[in-house]
């Protein structure tokens, strides 16, 4: 009997050979593995729980293999593979290193190699990661994986197995990102943030409040236009087009990304600056909210990481809150309708102050003292999660997450990305805890790591002080 396991992200590079070394590896993984984890990757020197590579692939019990990465290793990789396993890489490729579009064998391995359809658009990256690993005893994840693949041209044997399986003890939800202009209610809440939104709703509920911190390697041309587009689909409801404006207040977002001091102060700096960008132009445009900004220091000090968090937690109403907060429908995307056109545009619930809230109070207190109602979904919240967490390939850029659109040519909601992107998205159970500080966010510690979540930076994240400025790229 076949079995799988799938690991959403790894990188398969040299930086990552230099770093995990520890020849000590259990040979006896098998079944810890089959309701799923989230782990960080082991880095020699800490202590931990953290995951090594070779534990996850076992190599004496492989039997074939899927491997997607925008950049590979392949002299490390085939070190650390069976020779006899069939093995599928998928990754990024350009023209002008005269590559191109295609299925192509790699002379004298047992690797086949996939450069799969890359944008049109101008610009984009095969940035998604994933293995899925194909053992004769094991059992584990995936089912949506399949359109993923297919997505890649990938017509492997690997795809004709996994309706086999019984995936039904995954607790992840698969978050993918596919290059394109996908059109139409179905299409849209397939892919990106429109997809988490759809996870989210149907896993937590809707909630009009959600405290929101996002780390990330790359930050694009951040927008509060774009953060309340963001937002929204964090909170679990349908997607609107906002207005092009630059007035919209910011939604409670921050974004966790490392200062010039914290980079040059890291071990390994050559090895792990390469991901990180935000371009200086970008930075010191007026429209970008410095504000939300906040320093990126790893757990493990002096190491620059690669993972990419968006975590949330969902803020109660107290009963008197309750009581004052009007919901109403209006003008809303109906995912259970038949129709998959917009009448007109929706405009996103306004902010009363132009701030980032850090509390309970400051939330609730602005919101309810606005002339504007909150406009929503009906919102059915399960109180048993209390929030939820991503971890993935995707930064926290639009040609990741992708863009709502609209043409005057096509009536119907768009949604534009330019990326391969792939993550998961884990609800946050309540604990005993959470009832004794229900309408108190203001305690000492991780909150997330208390709940399970194995972040990989400092919480919480500082701000930056008065002379900090983002590690970024001159122009």
């Amino acid at each position: 009997m076949l079995s799988f396991i799938v690991v959403i992200k790894w990188e398969f590079s040299h930086a990552e050979a230099h770093i995990v070394n520890d020849p000590v590896i259990s040979e006896q993984i098998g079944s810890q593995y089959l309701d799923g984890l989230t782990r960080l990757t082991h880095v020699s020197g800490y202590t931990g729980d953290y995951i090594r590579f070779e534990e996850i692939i076992q190599k004496n019990r492989l039997k074939s293999a899927f491997f997607c990465a925008m950049s590979i290793d392949f002299s490390w990789l085939l070190e650390r593979l069976p020779k006899d396993a069939k093995i599928v890489v998928a990754k990024h490729w350009k023209p002008e290193n005269g590559e191109s579009q295609g299925i192509f064998c790699i002379p004298n391995t047992n690797i086949l190699l996939i450069h799969p359809p890359m944008s049109n658009m101008g610009h984009g990256c095969f940035h998604a990661k994933l293995m899925v690993l194909v053992y004769d005893d094991l059992h584990i994840f995936a089912k949506e994986l399949k359109y993923f693949l297919l997505a890649m041209g990938l017509k492997s044997h690997i795809i004709d197995k996994l309706p086999q399986y019984d995936f039904s003890r995954a607790k992840a939800i698969i978050i993918p990102s596919i290059p394109g202009v996908h059109q139409g209610i179905e299409n849209i809440k397939k892919y990106g943030h429109v997809r988490l939104s759809q996870a989210i709703k149907n896993v937590c509920g809707r909630h009009e409040y959600v405290e929101l911190e996002c780390q990330s390697l790359s930050l694009g041309p951040i927008t509060s236009e774009y953060l309340n587009e963001f937002y929204r689909s964090a909170k679990g409801l349908d997607p609107i087009i906002t207005p092009l404006s630059s007035s919209i207040p910011l939604p409670p977002i921050t974004l966790v990304y490392p200062t010039n001091k914290t980079v040059l102060r890291s071990k390994y700096i050559l090895a792990g600056v390469g991901p990180l960008c935000l371009y200086r132009n970008r930075y010191e445009q007026e429209t970008f909210p410095k504000e939300i900004l906040r320093n990126c220091e790893s757990n493990r000090n002096g190491i620059l990481m690669r993972t990419k968090f968006i975590l949330a937690r969902f803020i109660q109403p107290s009963h008197q809150q309750r009581q004052q907060i009007k919901i109403k429908k209006r003008n809303r995307y109906d995912y259970g309708s038949d129709e998959s056109t917009i009448n007109s545009y929706v405009t996103a619930p306004e902010y009363p102050d132009n701030e980032i809230f850090s509390t309970h109070e400051s939330i609730m207190g602005s919101l309810l003292g606005s002339s504007q109602e909150t406009i929503t979904d009906d919102i059915q919240m399960d109180d048993n999660i209390v929030g939820w967490y991503y971890c993935g390939s995707h930064n926290f850029t639009e040609s990741a997450w992708g863009k709502l659109i609209t043409t005057r040519d096509i009536k119907e909601p768009q949604l534009k990305i330019y990326n391969w992107e792939l993550g998961i998205f884990l609800p946050i159970p309540k604990l005993n805890s959470d009832y004794d500080k229900e309408n108190n966010i203001k305690e000492q510690g991780d909150w997330f790591g208390d709940h399970g979540v194995p972040v990989s930076y400092k919480r919480p994240p500082k701000h930056y002080e008065e002379n900090d400025i983002p590690w970024g790229y001159p122009i």
